[in-house]
């Protein structure tokens, strides 16, 4: 993803995200490690705040969300839990909140409060929910979530779900981009 700074990031399996210099010659200048795989990143808006997604496949320590100081390139904060579980999809909302997609039935969306660090709600689905699904802000007052064939859009206000497509309107599709 693009930075900040002529800087851009890359998540990766080998759990790092890398910060690099967007010059010539593309420099490394970062490593963030974590604890297990990194499937998605996102730079907060108006913040030099990188948030990133990780999951840990076996052992003691739980996935989680990091938050990294851009400056300093140190984690300042962590929220531990399940729906990190092949978390693909982050986006940042208007009012500044987080969505994250996950694969973990029946609850595949989680808003998080960026201000505070901490999970404000879980939007609940039934059906068929995938690791191949799609975030995007549709306006100020909605987002969609496309999965397995669907597409949900949710208010950002109340996160209530404004419209649910029937699955299979969108055979094979596994992503909407607002025109």
């Amino acid at each position: 993803i693009p930075l900040s700074k002529d800087r851009f990031a890359s998540c990766s399996e080998d759990k790092t995200v890398k910060i690099w210099k967007d010059d010539d010659k593309y420099k490394l200048i970062s490593t963030l490690k974590h604890d297990g795989y990194v499937y998605s990143i996102i730079q907060l808006k108006g913040k030099e705040e990188l948030v990133s997604s990780y999951y840990v496949h076996s052992g003691n320590t739980p996935s989680g969300i990091a938050f990294w100081d851009l400056e300093h390139y140190k984690k300042t904060n962590v929220i531990n839990g399940h729906y990190a579980y092949f978390s693909t999809r982050m986006i940042e909302l208007p009012d500044g909140n987080i969505v994250l997609s996950s694969s973990i039935e029946p609850y595949p969306i989680v808003i998080i409060e960026s201000s505070t660090y901490t999970i404000k709600k879980n939007v609940q689905l039934e059906g068929c929910i995938t690791s191949h699904s799609s975030l995007s802000v549709l306006n100020e007052h909605s987002f969609i979530y496309s999965y397995g064939g669907a597409f949900v859009q949710i208010s950002s206000e109340d996160y209530s779900i404004l419209f649910r497509s029937k699955g299979g309107d969108f055979n094979g599709v596994n992503g909407i981009i607002p025109v």
